[in-house]
């Protein structure tokens, strides 16, 4: 077996946002949303991780959780650990999303949730194995940050809809040529369909943009004065384009003093991201 070592925890916040984000996952490598282990377990997916991972002690399962020390982001967790798996180790930056686990290095191990069979709990060491047999454990210095990434592994799934925040009462706005089953989706959640035009001088409590183009980031401009001073504005972009990242969206939100509070794949092609005004100091 190899010998897993503790590690910190960094819990100041980010001095700089740009910085921050930049040293996570890019959004445009995100699975899309709604993918999670119980979803998974009866048509489980294969996943390439290389050589056949060592055999690891069976770890007892904690169904207790308490409130731990691991940095909560509003996309998800964050924290830093020592990983084992195909019998080597680092030590490095791991971040549980809403649909995967990525631990940082070279190569980055990255597993989709929907790949994971089980997760497992002994003290501060997590054990996540995948339906192909791969094992992951991670070490924590804090018992009580396992026992939270434990929690969000096993925690249920949230639906596009719950992840945008959408409610009945919402007005939204729906900028650019989604597909007719986003807008079907929205029309079905709201009381009143979602609009796909300003009207008048109106406010929206939602306002979601799809932006295809680099040159379409200046929509986020009249995009952000269209969303309500406690609204939301979804930034949604194409996966995979080197001149369209999720680092140019928030530089852009930025510049019109928008930060970034939660990300998610908004389906298997498009990349999205939450922009709320900045708090005034």
């Amino acid at each position: 077996m190899v010998a897993v070592r503790g590690c910190g925890v960094d819990l100041a916040p980010p001095p700089r946002l740009e910085a921050h984000y930049a040293a996570l996952v890019p959004i445009e490598d995100q699975p899309p949303w709604g993918s999670r282990l119980s979803r998974a377990r009866s048509n489980p997916p294969t996943v390439n991780y290389g050589a056949p991972a060592p055999s690891l002690p069976e770890l007892t399962p904690e169904s207790r959780l308490v409130n731990g020390g691991a940095r909560r982001l509003a996309m998800g967790l964050e924290a830093t650990c020592t990983a084992a798996i195909d019998g080597t180790e680092r030590s490095g930056k791991a971040q549980l999303e809403s649909t995967e686990l990525v631990v940082s290095g070279k190569p980055r191990i990255r597993i989709p949730l929907d790949t994971v069979a089980n997760a497992s709990l002994r003290g501060p060491r997590l054990r996540v194995r995948t339906h192909d047999g791969k094992e992951l454990v991670l070490a924590f210095d804090d018992e009580g940050i396992a026992k939270k990434w434990h929690e969000k592994l096993l925690a249920p799934p949230k639906s596009r809809l719950e992840i945008l925040g959408v409610e009945r009462d919402h007005n939204v706005l729906l900028l650019g040529d989604f597909s007719a089953s986003v807008r079907e989706e929205l029309t079905s959640a709201l009381a009143t369909p979602p609009a796909t035009r300003p009207i008048g001088a109106r406010r929206y409590d939602i306002v979601i943009v799809l932006l295809r183009e680099p040159r379409e980031l200046a929509r986020l401009r009249s995009a952000g004065e269209r969303t309500s001073e406690k609204g939301a504005l979804w930034a949604v972009w194409p996966k995979g384009r080197p001149d369209l990242k999720h680092e140019d969206v928030v530089a852009a939100a930025a510049e019109l003093g928008l930060v970034q509070t939660k990300s998610m794949a908004f389906d298997a092609t498009l990349s999205a991201l939450r922009l709320v005004r900045a708090a005034k100091k």
